[in-house]
């Protein structure tokens, strides 16, 4: 176990009205990944736990954290 707790993790806000969202209780160094609905990636980083969104359409996206052997994905919602 990578010891990482992902019940601490929040996204927020969601949804995304002025084209910041931010991550928290993650740890250092998390690959960060945002796909469309159809599966193309439109945004990746490495933490820092703000995720800037705002050259992206409204929509619904699904974000995808990684780090080490585990790995969740959230829904995202850009108004």
């Amino acid at each position: 176990s990578s010891g990482v707790d992902i019940s601490t993790f929040s996204l927020s806000p969601n949804p995304v009205s002025d084209g910041t969202t931010y991550l928290k209780g993650l740890p250092e160094a998390v690959s960060v990944r945002l796909y469309s609905l159809s599966g193309q990636l439109v945004h990746r980083q490495i933490t820092p736990e703000v995720v800037d969104v705002s050259g992206l359409d409204r929509g619904l996206y699904l974000l995808r954290v990684d780090h080490n052997d585990w790995t969740f994905t959230r829904k995202l919602v850009i108004e």
